[in-house]
């Protein structure tokens, strides 16, 4: 069985995999780009907020509740009463999304006018009661209640949310499509503002980054997961892993340019840590071509523990691990996240169930 392909509420994701512009714009009027196409200040502000609040709902919410239905949910998403008593698995608790969420409500309603405010009530509306649900089924089951009642209201609450899932994917998706389509030309010109400034090193650290996105992005287009790794398209990935070296030697090389990080006042101790996540991704990234191509599936007893799928080399859910990683380092960079772009990170499960 694909472990991750269940029918019913299987979802694929898109447009997950954004970017977004973090650094300070101009001081122009609200509502306006600047001449070059960068956001104002003001909107980067709001924008920013909505960067969060993705990051937070895209993995550490997404990752909650696909986990939970996983272990909790049979072939028809109904629940499912777990085999060992002894051995329940953990349910998350997304308070990072809670507080997204929270945060991101003194925000929109101020100007400026965003795209993805006229639909964020009935987003935020249909995460909170889910993220209600996980935390309710969480007590339920830390507190032994599934002895009381033979699992009666886990049923309950597992119907509640699997009802709702239905809808708040809806909304997920198209949050995402509008924070892509707003990005997709910010990054543009962000590009374009890093190469006429000269800032060479960020532009081959954002290149990978692009690179790294364009390439979980086949992997997703391509419905490939750490379950059914063997059937990888190996001539549509190689494309983009292709690019990705081409970007990964570049930044590799710009990192040791002492007379260029001079110009960017920039030094090696600034880009240790970044170096190091992304050689990690690129690492990964080899590791699941070379699995692909040598066949070599996951054995099915370690693909039932969803936490510990990430921690298998060579597949995709740990190629978004150390991906995101990465993005969590360049985010907090002073070097770099003052002037330059904020990248947003990826989701870590490919489907939404």
């Amino acid at each position: 069985m694909n472990y991750f392909k269940k029918t019913g509420l299987c979802l694929l994701i898109i447009a997950l995999s954004v970017s977004l512009l973090a650094g300070c714009g101009s001081d122009k009027k609200e509502n306006s780009a600047t001449d070059n196409g960068l956001y104002t200040k003001e909107e980067l502000v709001k924008y920013n907020d909505y960067v969060k609040l993705s990051n937070a709902m895209n993995y550490d919410f997404i990752n909650a509740r696909t986990n939970y239905l996983k272990s909790y949910s049979d072939e028809n998403s109904d629940f499912k009463i777990p085999s060992n008593n002894d051995f329940l698995t953990p349910i998350r608790n997304p308070a990072g999304t809670a507080n997204a969420i929270i945060a991101m409500k003194d925000s929109v309603s101020k100007a400026p006018s965003l795209p993805m405010d006229k639909n964020f009530e009935k987003l935020s509306s249909e995460i909170t009661n889910e993220i209600h649900i996980l935390n309710d089924l969480q007590t339920y089951f830390t507190s032994k209640s599934y002895l009381d009642d033979n699992y009666a209201k886990a049923a309950t609450l597992h119907k509640e949310l699997t009802n709702s899932i239905q809808n708040s994917n809806k909304e997920i998706q198209s949050f995402n499509e509008a924070m892509q389509k707003l990005n997709t030309a910010q990054q543009d010109f962000a590009a374009k503002e890093m190469e006429k400034s000269g800032s060479l090193t960020c532009l081959a650290l954002n290149n990978f980054i692009s690179a790294s996105e364009n390439l979980v992005a086949e992997l997703r287009n391509q419905q490939i997961n750490a379950s059914n790794l063997t059937e990888l398209d190996i001539a549509a990935y190689e494309k983009q892993y292709t690019n990705l070296t081409k970007t990964y030697e570049a930044f590799i090389k710009a990192s040791t340019d002492e007379a260029q990080l001079e110009k960017e006042k920039l030094t090696s101790n600034d880009l240790v840590f970044l170096v190091k996540k992304v050689t990690s991704t690129k690492a990964e990234a080899t590791l699941i071509l070379d699995r692909a191509k040598k066949k070599q599936a996951i054995p099915e007893d370690e693909l039932k523990n969803p936490i510990f799928i990430e921690t298998i080399e060579g597949t995709p859910e740990k190629l978004i691990k150390e991906y995101n990683s990465l993005i969590s380092d360049y985010n907090g960079s002073l070097s770099f996240h003052k002037k330059y772009p904020r990248r947003i990170n990826s989701v870590g499960i490919f489907f939404i169930y």
